[in-house]
């Protein structure tokens, strides 16, 4: 599950940014 849990926030740290360019990179 944690493997689950980890790429989920791996693509969502790429994903997100990127369909929101307006939000800082963190």
């Amino acid at each position: 599950m944690n493997k689950v849990i980890i790429t989920a926030a791996l693509t969502g740290a790429v994903t997100v940014p990127t369909q929101t360019p307006y939000l800082p990179y963190t």
